[in-house]
């Protein structure tokens, strides 16, 4: 019998990692998923441990081949999506990491940023990035000054700074090469996403040396077609929110909607109809380099990093055994305000230092709405950014936090466009198999909802509240 060939995508988020397989037409055949163990430390130090992941990463692989054999199908594609900015101090010789994996939400080198004399300006004119702690370029050159064997590695041309999705295809091939994708190696301040090159200017500014980086090839060459666990006839590698773009059918076709993914951060992504030095940016938002070839497209994006990330911070606060959902809290009355900095405050203000706090104290029920609150009008006013030409039509939403249906329609009121989420959408997976198959024109499954804007008044006013506390907070 004659197995159906299927994709496996390999997702590795903040809380987990998941394979999901998939066949031609965009199914969903299965899912696996182990935990994965976030390690929050004071002063911003959000880590991973290397060796944790990397035996994670191979039980997942494994466990989704068994399942595809009983599915009696054959896994012919592969692809890995990964958090863009995190990275691992590695050895070139032997391949061993020589730190642990610093998470993209790790600010650890925020107060040396923000005291260095660098030109910003240059930095978001080559990398399309606000200079911010987030992105690895600080912290690698933290790393070079705090852990002395990391040092010594530089001194002997053996360090490599390497994108965890680098050292994570360490493990599907005997071969050390060091290699990334460029959507990856765009979220680190080193590189120009005109040229697509690592960029001479932006590793002096943050002393890095050319050596210390990895090789950047196209997204479908970073994994070998030779791996570990068998030969595929086609791999993949891209940043999770770049996929998760790709989920819609012609996602590059139309700048005209924006999409949104809720899951540990929040991310707002909206295509550039032309080149991006032909449009005017909006400040605070970031430039994204979505995909290298066949040739290079950008969009706009804005990143909310306190999304599921802040309700575990708020369950850890208070103990709790779980979180309740929006929607039972929605019609809660109250006057709490949350100031969301978890992960640092991302766009369009990119304060990394500034502590999270409520305007008040209150029962449980009535801060945990705040925190809800403090994501929506995020979405909110980063939308209104992105929709300064008042063009866009509509938002499509995916991601964890996007099944409650309160919490979606807050969101089409406070924007005033419709929502549309795809309730069958693994966003991320069916974005990555999309590419692996070049299936733009399959659309795949049409179970969605979709919620139309109301005149909510009272969430609008509430609005303006929070941006009256965001804004004192941030002139204090």
């Amino acid at each position: 019998m004659t197995k159906s060939s299927v994709a496996l995508i390999v997702d590795v988020g903040g809380q987990s990692i998941r394979g999901v397989l998939l066949t031609p037409e965009l199914n969903v055949l299965e899912k696996i998923s182990y935990p994965c163990t976030t390690l929050s430390k004071p002063n911003g130090f959000i880590e991973h441990q290397p060796a944790e992941l990397r035996q994670t990463f191979s039980q997942v692989i494994k466990k989704s081949m068994d399942r595809a054999r009983g599915l009696a199908c054959q896994v012919t594609a592969l692809g890995l999506t990964v958090q863009r900015s995190s990275f691992v101090c590695v050895d070139r010789i032997t391949g061993l990491a020589l730190s642990p994996v610093l998470s993209w939400q790790d600010t650890r080198a925020a107060a040396d940023l923000a005291h260095a004399k660098i030109d910003r300006t240059m930095i978001w004119q080559h990398s399309g990035l606000i200079c911010n702690a987030h992105y690895g370029a600080s912290k690698m050159l933290w790393c070079q000054n705090h852990y002395p064997w990391v040092g010594r590695a530089k001194t002997q041309s053996r360090l490599v700074f390497l994108p965890l999705a680098g050292y994570l295809t360490l493990q599907l091939s005997e071969l050390k090469r060091f290699v990334i994708d460029p959507s990856i190696a765009a979220r680190t301040l080193l590189f120009n996403i005109d040229s697509l090159a690592w960029d001479d200017l932006l590793m002096n500014a943050f002393d890095i040396d050319r050596h210390c980086l990895p090789e950047v090839l196209s997204h479908d060459q970073v994994i070998p077609l030779r791996t570990r666990f068998g030969t595929m006839e086609k791999t993949w590698v891209m940043g999770d929110q770049n996929a998760a773009f790709f989920a819609r059918p012609h996602a590059l076709q139309s700048a005209s909607r924006v999409m949104l993914n809720l899951g540990t951060g929040g991310f707002l992504v909206r295509p550039m109809a032309a080149h991006r030095t032909q449009l005017a940016t909006r400040p605070g938002l970031l430039t994204t380099l979505l995909i290298a070839a066949p040739k290079p497209r950008y969009a706009l994006e804005a990143t909310i990093n306190g999304v599921a990330s802040a309700l575990a911070w708020f369950q850890d606060q208070y103990q709790l055994d779980s979180i309740k959902p929006y929607h039972p809290l929605a019609a809660l009355e109250c006057d709490n305000l949350f100031f969301n900095s978890i992960g640092g405050l991302g766009a369009p203000f990119w304060q990394a230092q500034i502590k999270p706090r409520f305007n008040r104290a209150a029962d449980v029920d009535a801060m945990l709405k705040a925190v809800y609150e403090s994501i929506l009008f995020l979405v909110k006013l980063n939308f209104d950014l992105m929709n300064h030409d008042a063009c866009v039509e509509g938002i499509d939403l995916s991601g964890g936090m996007a099944q409650d249906q309160a919490f979606n329609q807050a969101i089409a009121d406070l924007c005033q466009v419709p929502l549309v989420y795809n309730t069958q959408y693994e966003a991320t997976a069916v974005g990555a198999a999309r590419l692996l198959f070049n299936q733009f024109d399959q659309v795949g499954r049409k179970d969605s909802l979709e919620f139309l804007p109301n005149n909510n008044t009272q969430l609008l006013q509430r609005y303006h509240q929070w941006r009256e506390f965001v804004d004192m907070i941030l002139n204090e």
